[in-house]
C-alpha cells in the first residue's frame, strides 16, 4: 500500500505544474515556447517469449515505473533519455529468485496530433542493468548477483488532455535486454511487453 501511494504521488508531481493552470484563481503562465516534455509512467512488465517469458518455468510480470525527458525538434520530432525500472520479476519454481531491471536509454519519438488526441511513436537504443539479492534454490545458496547489458526498445502511445497543458495516456512498448545471464541463470536475450499508464506535461522556454 505504502509503494501504491508513492506511485501515485510520482504520477501526479509530474503534472502538477501543468495542471496547476487550470486552477481557480491561479494566473496562466505566458504562453512561451514548448521546448520539451516530462513524462511518467506506471503500469506493468510481462515477459514474453522463451525460458523468460515461459508459463511454468519462466518469470512472472513486475510492476514498473517510466520517467524520461526529451527535447522537442518541431510539431512531429522530439528526441530525449528514458528510464524504466522493474523491480519484482519473480521466478516462478524458484520463488527467492527475484529480478530488478532498470534502463537508460536515448530515444527519438515521432507525434502525429489527430484533433485532441496525439498518437505517437518511439524508439530506444541504450544500456540496461539487472541485479538479484541472494536466494536459495533447494540446497544450494545463490550469492547477489548484478550486471549491465545493452537493449532496446520500440512502441507507440496515444494521449488525450489531461490538466492545464498536461496530458494523459496509455503507452505499449517492446523491450529487449540482449544477454540476461548471470551465475544462476541463462536467458539469453529477453523480451518484455511493457503497458504504461502516462501522464506528460509540456517544459516551456520564451525562446526556440
Amino acid at each position: 500500500m505504502r509503494r501504491a501511494g508513492a506511485v501515485f504521488f510520482f504520477l501526479i508531481a509530474a503534472a502538477l505544474p501543468a495542471a496547476a493552470e487550470g486552477l481557480p484563481g491561479v494566473p496562466p503562465k505566458p504562453g512561451g515556447y514548448v521546448a520539451g516534455y516530462i513524462s511518467a509512467g506506471v503500469g506493468a512488465s510481462l515477459p514474453a517469449g522463451g525460458h523468460w517469458g515461459d508459463a511454468s518455468t519462466g518469470f512472472k510480470p513486475s510492476p514498473a515505473l517510466s520517467l524520461a525527458v526529451s527535447r522537442r525538434v518541431d510539431a512531429l520530432f522530439s528526441y530525449g533519455l528514458d528510464s524504466f525500472n522493474a523491480w519484482h520479476y519473480e521466478n516462478r519454481p524458484a520463488g527467492g529468485l527475484d529480478l530488478k531491471i532498470a534502463s537508460l536509454t536515448p530515444f527519438v519519438q515521432v507525434s502525429a496530433p489527430e484533433g485532441a488526441l496525439t498518437y505517437y511513436a518511439i524508439l530506444g537504443l541504450g544500456f540496461y542493468r539487472w541485479s538479484h539479492a541472494s536466494f536459495r534454490s533447494g540446497s544450494i545458496v545463490y550469492g547477489a548477483d548484478s550486471a549491465w547489458t545493452g537493449g532496446f526498445n520500440l512502441g507507440a502511445g496515444l494521449l488525450f488532455p489531461f490538466a492545464g497543458n498536461s496530458r494523459a495516456g496509455f503507452e505499449l512498448r517492446w523491450h529487449q535486454v540482449l544477454n540476461l545471464r548471470g551465475a544462476s541463470f541463462h536467458l539469453g536475450a529477453a523480451n518484455s511487453l511493457n503497458l504504461m499508464m502516462v501522464v506528460r506535461g509540456d517544459l516551456r522556454s520564451e525562446q526556440p
